[in-house]
């Protein structure tokens, strides 16, 4: 109970912090194709990774130059799978298989950017990490964590389940899910000072103790978070049958719901004492968008 009181609390605190503000949008093309059903992306092969990770670029760098606040999560989201585009030697076991579920994965987030842009529904932890986006009402790390949740904690266990959770010759899937945890640490560092560099300079130092991310170390969160997804997509591959399906993807999507509205809370300007305009500022004129 006082778990949950504490819950309530932040986000009482978070709803309070809403104003006529509104950050700046820019208008970004839909993909012009859905890169997951091409024949690269199916059989796994470099070309596949290369595709989305092109396309991923395409859409950070627009909304990086306007300054949008959906560039913090898009400029994360792109370093991350740099690497699983380029692995250290030896990473991982099986890269075709991470490299048609980062595509399933990645198709996730492009329909759901491409759904909020054109005024169509989505997840609601997707439409409260736009939502704050749009409002200026969180800061840049906020902007990242809501964005990682929608993408992991509400996208990734469908993306799992649609790429199966077997490798080449029945084995698990998992150990090289796993390792993409040591990935979060390696590109933690650099991309927290990039996104301070160019879009926000206050990610470096932002605390939000309840979720246990200090000066900007998110890279553990991430990762419990990633767990989680797998777990749920074996609940969802365990269901005996299609209505306890759709009822587990009921829960999946109402946790990250939640979890949503908490970091919004936390991560709000009004809690962290952020100023969303002094942040264009700097992003016009000395980051991204000078």
């Amino acid at each position: 109970m006082r778990r949950l009181g504490l819950v309530a609390l932040v986000v009482f605190a978070g709803c309070a912090s809403a104003s006529s503000y509104r950050a700046p949008t820019v208008p970004v093309p839909p993909s012009p194709s859905d890169l997951a059903q091409t024949n690269n992306c199916i059989e796994g092969g470099q070309a596949c990774i290369d595709a989305v990770v092109a396309e991923m670029q395409r859409r950070y760098a627009a909304l990086a130059r306007g300054c949008d606040h959906r560039a913090a999560f898009a400029l994360m989201y792109l370093r991350v799978t740099d690497g699983v585009q380029a692995p250290a030697r030896g990473g991982f076991r099986d890269m075709s298989y991470l490299h048609h579920l980062d595509a399933l994965f990645a198709r996730l987030y492009f329909r759901a950017f491409d759904a909020y842009q054109a005024g169509r529904p989505t997840d609601p932890a997707w439409r409260i990490a736009f939502d704050a986006a749009r409002s200026g009402k969180t800061t840049g790390i906020g902007d990242m964590l809501l964005g990682m949740n929608a993408h992991i904690s509400n996208d990734l266990p469908f993306a799992v389940v649609a790429a199966g959770m077997k490798e080449k010759h029945g084995r698990s899937a998992q150990p090289d899910f796993d390792a993409v945890n040591n990935l979060l640490d390696a590109v933690e560092r650099p991309m927290i000072r990039e996104e301070s560099k160019l879009l926000d300079p206050s990610v470096a130092n932002s605390t939000l103790p309840y979720l246990g991310v200090h000066g900007g170390e998110v890279a553990n969160v991430i990762a419990g978070w990633r767990t989680e997804a797998w777990q749920n997509a074996r609940a969802l591959l365990a269901a005996p049958n299609a209505l306890a399906r759709a009822r587990v993807a009921v829960r999946i999507r109402a946790a990250a719901a939640q979890r949503a509205e908490v970091i919004e809370a936390l991560a709000s300007n009004r809690l962290l004492g952020g100023d969303a305009k002094a942040r264009d500022t700097y992003c016009q004129t000395r980051g991204a968008g000078a």
